[in-house]
């Protein structure tokens, strides 16, 4: 059986038809385009030429997306659903645009546990009293993925709460959570380890806080800790509840199992639109976007556009 075959059963062959738009606790479901739509990742690459001869490219970590979505035609009771926002209706944005074939909703740094940039970008812990300390780590055994440049050291050290928990934080300071669709099932997943030099045993566990769209907690899916020895693939699957604009992952540790300068090692964090954990992929993160423009044309038919085209750029 052939890989793309694999994926096929594993992933169910996901049919759904709509991707998902607006701001989040209100997003509006619209079909997605035959054909798919453009969302290149933008980075900005200089090639620096020497006298020489020599070349030396230099490339930005920082990303930003465009999104084209062209459909080939919509009933205008779908294209107004569009035209609304671009016409101001609902508000000045940004939005928040959810695509389901994207496999892991992580940022970057997130996803890569510190490898892209060398450093603890996007992950924080959560509560004002001592959770212990984050760094990245380099040394490569302690890092899981056979090709990985980092993992991610949670150092313990002193009096800690009863249960300190690490935050997969969103990327904008505008949502206290990644954008989520009430009814669907959301999974995290990653790789952890005890240091074994100083504990051999942690308890460790995951959970997913649900907010609405007013910031405020609606419910929370919860993986009990439990004893882990040596790298191993936890996971926690939870459907966004009702009321729920977004989902905020979180890793927790049990303190009473940890002895002071003891640390846990995490590798390939994965969060995706799934009841399935499914093979780490690299993080696209979820970005607010704004409008840049929405294109339209008139059939014979009046009640259809033909070809409109959605223009969407993410923004911090």
């Amino acid at each position: 059986m052939g890989r793309f075959w694999e994926e096929v059963i594993m992933r169910g062959y996901r049919t759904d038809p709509d991707f998902y738009f607006g701001a989040p606790g209100t997003l509006v479901a619209l079909p997605w385009p035959q054909g798919g739509f453009l969302n290149p990742v933008e980075r900005e690459v200089s090639d620096f030429q020497s006298g020489s001869g020599n070349h030396r490219v230099s490339t930005l970590v920082g990303t930003s997306r465009i999104y084209s979505i062209t459909w080939t035609a919509l009933h205008q009771e779908t294209f107004d659903k569009v035209n609304r926002y671009w016409l101001g209706h609902q508000g000045p944005g940004p939005f928040a645009i959810i695509d389901p074939t994207r496999p892991n909703l992580l940022t970057p740094n997130q996803s890569s546990a510190c490898g892209v940039w060398r450093d603890t970008t996007d992950f924080t812990l959560g509560g004002t009293t001592q959770n212990g300390t984050l760094s990245a780590n380099k040394t490569t055994s302690l890092i899981h993925r056979s090709d990985g440049t980092r993992s991610l050291r949670w150092l313990f050290s002193g009096t800690l709460v009863t249960t300190p928990s690490l935050l997969l934080k969103p990327q904008s300071s505008l949502w206290p959570g990644i954008p989520c669709v009430a009814g669907l099932p959301y999974t995290l997943s990653f790789w952890v380890k005890p240091d074994g030099v100083v504990d051999s045993s942690i308890n460790v566990g995951a959970h997913i806080t649900w907010y609405n769209s007013a910031g405020a907690v609606v419910s929370t899916t919860t993986l009990a800790p439990a004893a882990v020895t040596t790298w191993t693939h936890l996971s926690v699957t939870g459907t966004a509840p009702v009321g729920a604009a977004f989902g905020l992952p979180a890793v927790d540790m049990t303190s009473s199992t940890v002895t002071s300068g003891g640390s846990l090692y995490l590798d390939e964090f994965m969060y995706e639109q799934d009841s399935v954990v499914q093979t780490w992929a690299p993080g696209t993160g979820v970005l607010p976007v704004s409008i840049l423009g929405l294109n339209e044309g008139t059939s014979f038919d009046a009640l259809f556009r033909v070809q409109p085209s959605l223009i969407l750029r993410e923004v911090l």
